[in-house]
């Protein structure tokens, strides 16, 4: 991995955990990320139950369109979730009359897909769709077991990025070794310092597993 690809990873580690002024700071530090966050509605395995969780067949995710806005929706047994595509904020509150299905533009249509350059990134990112695309800018919105991500990619960027075999998920496809963390079930609302405490328990609990 290069360190421009590891600054890609670092970025959106800032973004899940809430952190944009750090976002920003690796943004700076690293202008040719091959593809950075713009939001990830995320969680930490074994922590937090992701809502949405896009694991199974269940659940369909729509691009929908509602006063110009182009609001992202999860439907699932418990009903529609949306998330600003600009934000991942969620969204509450839409008349449902007013809700249609958002067209994609001629730009998206042509962009390149995710899966084309040559990443290392678990297997749910070879399979992100085109969301949106302006202005050599293209968005890619991933879906997972562990919540949504909007990335975004820069064709100047990755004008001579190498491309050819795709997205390397085998990173993501062995677990650490040893036994699996414990499920916990925690309460309360999901804030930036909780999740910041799941991944730094979930380390601490690798380094001192014994070694096989």
């Amino acid at each position: 991995m290069t360190p421009a690809e590891f600054a890609s990873w670092l970025h959106f580690a800032a973004r899940e955990a809430g952190h944009d002024e750090c976002a920003q700071r690796i943004a700076a530090a690293e202008p040719r990320m091959p593809w950075r966050t713009v939001w990830a509605w995320w969680r930490p395995g074994n922590w937090f139950t992701a809502h949405p969780s896009l694991n199974g067949d269940y659940y369909q995710v729509r691009r929908r369109r509602y006063e110009g806005r182009d609001p992202v929706e999860v439907v699932d047994q418990r009903g529609p979730l949306r998330l600003d595509a600009e934000t991942g904020r969620r969204v509450k509150g839409l008349d449902e009359v007013a809700l249609t299905e958002a067209p994609r533009s001629p730009e998206a249509f042509d962009a390149p897909e995710l899966h084309n350059w040559n990443l290392t990134a678990p297997e749910s990112w070879a399979g992100a769709v085109v969301f949106a695309a302006e202005r050599g800018r293209t968005r890619h919105l991933v879906e997972d077991a562990h919540g949504m991500a909007m990335l975004e990619t820069d064709a100047e960027v990755l004008r001579d990025w190498p491309r050819g075999q795709g997205i390397d998920p085998s990173s993501s496809e062995e677990p650490p070794p040893g036994p699996a963390p414990a499920q916990r079930v925690p309460t309360g609302p999901l804030t930036a310092a909780r999740v910041e405490d799941a991944i730094r328990s979930g380390s601490e609990e690798r380094r001192v597993r014994p070694a096989r």
